[in-house]
């Protein structure tokens, strides 16, 4: 196990290899010193949080995944990502209607699905075509993608709903290169491509637009301006809380440590880095929105989003900073 120094303001990381069986004190205490500075330079209080009732949303998903059925996409393809697909919906974007967190909650279980390899590549290859020409997919899983796509303007303006399908074909483009690309070595200094492909391949732009419903926000001029920073921080935030877990795990697939590979830096540097880049993007946002009600939700988004990772599970974020010390 190595161990880097970084400097007073950027608490010390440290990673386990691939070897390890179990928890080191040091990367607990180390890595529980990052995520808590983390928080407080981007200034988010996730105590703050009220999270949605999940009664609600997960009654209104239980009735829209009937139709999935009848068109014979079978439950067990799509069951085990619900739970994790309610609590993006109700905790990230619990200031939205509850309809609309279904709409949410029905799309992140289809995208994680794909994303899971429910879904073959040829069927995956011929969708953004079959798409464009109206022709029905080839898999029940797509056409129900579609039909979700479809209805997006039910909830958000007409303009978010087409970047929203615009970001669901890249996602579903980037799943697929990514699985062509296995074995296929990153070059040195290709930074900009490694950025391409995780802001392709983490919807950051479709779940930046899921933040302004249209029923509250109608006028995209309110909010388009910050999209960016929202897929910054979508994507970056992501990959930061998901560190941890990642690094007991071993796994050294995903964008920290491509970006170490093709900067020729150590993946610690990297994470500070990233941690950089996200503060900055937040705090140049904030100033961006005019509106109050616009800059509340941008508030309890940003808390959202951080309380989702630590709040479910599969992060282990609670091995980390007790609950006391973060949600009250």
């Amino acid at each position: 196990m190595s161990q880097v120094q970084l400097t007073p303001q950027h608490p010390t990381v440290t990673v386990l290899d691939a070897t390890s069986t179990a928890l080191s004190v040091d990367l607990i205490s180390t890595y529980r010193a990052t995520i808590s500075e983390f928080l407080r330079r981007a200034n988010i209080p996730m105590h703050a949080l009220q999270p949605a009732s999940k009664a609600d949303v997960m009654a209104g998903v239980l009735e829209e995944t009937k139709g999935w059925t009848e068109r014979g996409l079978l439950p067990i393809r799509w069951q085990p990502y619900v739970e994790a697909s309610l609590d993006i919906a109700t905790i990230t974007y619990g200031h939205t209607r509850p309809d609309v967190q279904v709409h949410i909650t029905l799309f992140t279980t289809l995208t994680i699905a794909i994303d899971e390899f429910e879904v073959s590549d040829d069927d995956l290859d011929a969708f953004s075509s079959r798409l464009l020409s109206n022709s029905p997919q080839s898999d029940p899983l797509l056409d129900c993608l579609v039909d979700n796509l479809r209805r997006m303007t039910e909830f958000f303006p007409a303009y978010s709903s087409k970047c929203i399908t615009l970001s669901t074909i890249e996602f579903i483009d980037a799943t697929l290169q990514d699985k062509y690309s296995v074995g296929v070595d990153l070059r040195p200094g290709a930074l900009s491509y490694v950025n391409y492909k995780r802001f392709r391949n983490g919807l950051g732009a479709a779940y930046g637009f899921f933040i302004w419903d249209k029923f509250s926000f109608p006028d995209v001029f309110a909010f388009v301006q910050i999209i960016p920073a929202a897929a910054i921080y979508l994507c970056f935030t992501n990959d930061i809380l998901s560190f941890y877990k990642e690094q007991i795990a071993g796994e050294k697939d995903n964008y920290l440590h491509n970006r170490a590979a093709v900067s020729n830096k150590d993946v610690n540097d990297v994470l500070k880095e990233v941690i950089d880049e996200v503060v900055i993007a937040v705090d140049k946002a904030r100033p961006v929105l005019t509106g109050e009600k616009e800059k509340d939700v941008w508030e309890k988004f940003l808390m959202g989003y951080a309380a989702f990772h630590y709040m479910t599970p599969r992060y282990k974020l609670k091995d980390l900073l007790p609950e006391e010390s973060v949600l009250c």
